[in-house]
């Protein structure tokens, strides 16, 4: 999934569960669940998502 440029690329990152964990989608897929930054960035590397380009503050 090389969706790296792609404008209509959605990913949801949901609020904490009970153990601190959010789970992960983009595009309606589930990537996993997120312990912290590094497993995002992870989950976004091997969905094929440029993940520079859809950082926001």
């Amino acid at each position: 999934m090389d969706q790296a440029l792609s404008p209509d690329l959605r990913v949801i990152v949901y609020p904490p569960d009970a153990q601190g964990g959010r789970r992960v989608r983009c595009d309606g897929e589930i990537l996993g669940r997120a312990l912290g930054p590094g497993d995002l960035l992870e989950f976004l590397r091997r969905a094929g998502v440029g993940v520079l380009a859809y950082v926001q503050r």
